[in-house]
């Protein structure tokens, strides 16, 4: 039996629950250093294993993000790097996205990423997902909506600031 939406909330408010960050790229591995300085446990999948490697091994390939900062959160079991897409399945992990730019992810020479078309948000797709984790703050979306919608809305820009209503549904990293 899956747990319930109050469950995973309370996981996620009590740091218990484990992030998965998919893409440890410019804008995955600043999410990871989010998220473990927020007090979770982080992990990071990527398909170059050659950056896996690197940040398994502590060593940071982006020259903003020190490899000391890699390597205390690898030591100390916050972070792991993983190329291995069965990690991901074996937390439950079942990926979607949306972007309004981006409907389709183009295939990509080097990297083996599974085929995957932008959603859109219907208040359908939405409630139907455990956790919306909001990455961006576009204005292209209607933040009212997706939280009336959510069971649990994970906000890493502070894109709804301005949402009254379901305050109580939002968790901030």
């Amino acid at each position: 039996m899956a747990p319930s939406a109050s469950d995973f909330a309370q996981r996620i408010l009590s740091r218990t629950a484990v992030v998965g960050v998919v893409g440890l790229g410019y804008v995955g591995l600043p999410l990871v250093r989010v998220f473990v300085e927020a007090g979770f446990r982080v992990l990071g999948f990527d398909t170059d294993a050659a950056k896996v490697a690197q940040l398994a091994a502590g060593r940071s390939y982006i020259s903003h993000i020190p490899s000391e900062w890699i390597t205390a959160p690898v030591r100390d079991g916050r972070f792991e790097a993983t190329a291995d897409r069965a990690r991901l399945a074996e937390r439950g992990a079942q990926l979607s996205y949306n972007d309004p730019q981006i409907r389709v992810l183009p295939k990509m020479r080097h990297f083996k990423v599974p085929p995957l078309e932008s959603r859109d948000l219907s208040a359908d797709f939405l409630a139907g997902q455990d956790c919306i984790l909001i990455a961006t703050d576009h204005s292209a979306y209607d933040y009212e909506f997706i939280v009336r919608h959510a069971q649990l809305v994970v906000d890493t820009r502070n894109a709804t600031r301005n949402v009254a209503r379901g305050r109580e549904k939002i968790c901030k990293a």
